[in-house]
Formats: structure tokens, sequence, C-alpha cells
């Protein structure tokens, strides 16, 4: 069938993301339509200059569109050009920056007369795309607010928002007009070598390969609980055995983290060329990877929300065993999805604690129980569980050849 995904002006049909911006950051950070609120940054800008806003960039516009045509059968176009063509429609508005949320003006766009007649008539609905990241459960309030007030201010009929986030148990108050439909963009990549990754980190494995470092434990941005689990290695005296980075905390006192602040001293914390001032989400550092036996990986989110971003899917695609810091029920929530984790190897009750330490406490023993096995040990160990990374990467490749979002996207516009 296909999907129509239509905005309100294009600057080229099936190129809507080339128009180049020359503007500060900060001042567009949460445009409220018009697909128009995500970039790509060019690669010497800084997390410092886009936060201070005070350096001009040039900002890549970009829409959701073009970051799923890859995958899907997505055609790009204008609402006007749906006057003249008896075809089911999408209007979408995408959103990029969890800013969006918090604004009040989100809850008035200026959705066009012909798009609410069309939804009137069962030719359209609105797409809100937010599949980057995640509606979080403490933005609950202020997201189903803002749809709420969507439904009130054009009176729309029953099932005639869908939205989709990264967001495995984001909860809608309004189910009668709003669809919800998890979706993480991070289960694609562009890659089209992704086999090749793969099957030189499992030959290595069937090699029994020996490795200089017993795990690896990326984090970029200083989220708590990757402080807090980094700090835990380190009283452990787990951090040597590991390629482990930690960017620096730049206000490490705003907060009580009952962390002393000799440890804030040690940060950064890189390890070879690690960069920490760019985003890696699509990079591929095999030579890590091969490099340790496992991933410690510390996900995005870790209070309540189940986020799978690109640190899971990587390191499927990497072939590597992993454990995961992240909330309650992570694991949980990839068996659900029909992926296989370690138990057999890896105390994995850590997933059903609620507390965050206890889970922290659980996955750095863990980690020093792994290390005190010896290098042909490990390598056996990975030999044994090199099935269970075979049947994740081969789930991953077939749930990318499946469609599956474009097929629910599709149901649903017919209804």
């Amino acid at each position: 069938m296909g999907l129509n995904f239509c905005y309100d002006s294009l600057i080229k049909t099936d190129h809507p993301f080339s128009s180049v911006y020359k503007t500060d950051f900060e001042k567009n950070l949460s445009p409220i339509n018009q697909g128009w609120a995500g970039y790509d940054m060019s690669p010497d800008i800084t997390d410092e200059d886009l936060i201070s806003g005070k350096k001009r960039v040039d900002l890549l516009y970009r829409t959701h569109a073009w970051l799923l045509k890859p995958h899907f059968d997505i055609k790009t176009l204008t609402v006007d050009s749906m006057k003249n063509i008896d075809e089911k429609y999408y209007y979408v508005i995408d959103v990029f920056v969890f800013s969006f949320w918090k604004s009040e003006e989100a809850k008035y766009p200026n959705i066009p007369k012909q798009v609410i007649d069309d939804i009137n008539n069962n030719k359209a609905k609105i797409l809100v795309l937010f599949i980057q990241e995640a509606l979080r459960h403490v933005d609950n309030d202020k997201i189903n607010n803002i749809f709420e007030q969507w439904v009130k201010t054009y009176n729309l009929p029953n099932h005639s928002i869908v939205v989709s986030s990264g967001s495995y148990n984001f909860k809608l108050r309004d189910t009668d007009h709003v669809v919800y439909i998890p979706f993480s963009f991070w289960q694609m990549h562009k890659q089209t070598n992704l086999k090749e990754f793969f099957d030189l980190s499992s030959k290595a494995i069937e090699i029994k390969m020996k490795r200089d470092y017993a795990f690896l434990c990326y984090n970029r941005r200083p989220h708590l609980h990757r402080q807090k689990l980094v700090y835990s290695l380190h009283k452990k005296c787990l951090l040597k055995f590991g390629l482990v980075s930690l960017n620096k905390v730049t206000n490490p006192k705003k907060i009580d983290t009952g962390i002393p602040p000799a440890f804030f001293d040690m940060l950064p914390m890189i390890f070879d060329d690690t960069n920490l001032d760019q985003n890696q989400a699509n990079s591929y550092m095999s030579k890590d990877f091969l490099n340790t036996y496992i991933s410690v990986i510390t996900e995005t989110l870790y209070n309540y929300d189940l986020f799978p971003s690109e640190k899971i899917y990587k390191t499927i695609i990497m072939g590597h065993p992993f454990l995961v810091l992240s909330s309650k029920g992570f694991l949980k929530m990839l068996k659900d999805m029909g992926y296989k984790t370690f138990d057999k190897w890896f105390d994995e009750s850590y997933d059903n604690e609620d507390s965050l330490l206890l889970r922290i406490e659980k996955i750095s023993r863990e980690v020093q129980k792994f290390i005190q096995l010896t290098h042909k040990e490990r390598g056996e160990q990975l030999l044994e569980m090199l099935p269970i990374l075979r049947y994740n990467f081969e789930k991953y490749i077939s749930d990318l050849e499946d469609r599956n979002f474009q097929k629910l996207l599709e149901d649903e516009l017919c209804k």
C-alpha cells in the first residue's frame, strides 16, 4: 500500500530535508508545526555551542519521512497536492526535541482547514512522530494535555491522532481519540554492511580471540545513573579491566549524588580517540567491541520509561553479550519483543529491582564475576553464547525487513 506523509510545504517533494538554515539553534528548538524540528549538525558543533546558542550554525532541515524512507515505502507530499488525489494520508508533525512537550504553544498548532476537513471525511489522520526519543512518564500530564487540547480545539473524531515514540510503556489518557504505536527509530540502521559487522564478531568468537579488556561501557552524557554505575565500578577497582568512557560533570555539587568530589576530578574518562563532544549514535567502533568480551550498557532512561535506543541495537548488531542498566523491566521488554538475554551466564535479577542503586550493585557484581574468569574461560563462555548472539542479530534483521511499523501505520490509516 505505502504511506503518504504530508506537510504544509516542502522544498522538494522527494527531498524534504534540503533547506539549509543559518540561524540561532536555541530559537528553533521547538517549532510547533511544519515538520522542521530536527536538524543534522555539522561535525564541528559541540554540545556547548548548542546549549549556549551563541554560535551561529548551519542547520540541515530534515523530517522523519527522510529518516524512514530507506526502509519503508513512503511518499512525501504537500497537503495541497492531496486535494485531487483519492488516497488517504497522514498529516505529519515531526518532533525531535523534548522541549516541544513543555511548550504551552504546542497545545495550539496551526493545522490547515483542509486537513481537518479530510480528517472528518476519513481521508486523513494526524501523525506525531517522536521516534528518535521517548515520550517520558515525567512529562505524561503535559503530553496528554497537548493531545486533548488538539481534540477540543478542532473537535476531532475518534482515532484521528496517531502518536509514535520510542517508549514501550507510555500511557495515554484519551485512547478514544489518540492511538499510540511504540517504535524506536534505532531499530533501523542505514548501514548496508550490518552482516559484515556481525560476521567479524562471530568469527572472533569462534576462534576464541583473546581481547585486551573484559568489558566495554560507553557513557557520553554523564546522566546520574551513569555516574553512579561508573563510580560503583571504580569503588570495586574494576575500571582498569574495561574500556570505559564518561564525560565531565559541569556542576557536580548541584545534586547530592553521594559520590565524593575526588571521583569527578577523574572526569572526563576517555580511551583511545574517544570524542565525548559528538554524539556517536550512528558510529560503529568495531575495534572497541573486538577488544572486549561483553558490553555494560547504560541506556538513555532509567527511572520508569522503557526506551530501547541505539545502544542496545548496536550491541546486538556487533554480536556482544550485554548487561543493561536502564529502567526496571528493560530485559523483560526485550524478551517480549522476541529477543533473548543471557540469564544462563549472568544473574539478571537486577532487572526486577525497583531501586536504581540495587540494579547498579547487582550489575557491578556480575562485571566483577566476569573479570575473575581467565581469558580462556571468557572465550569459551562467548562461544556458548554465540547461538543467542546469532539469534538476536537475525531477529533484528528480520524485523527490519518485515516493515512492521509501516504495516501498523497502514492498518491504522485504513480504519
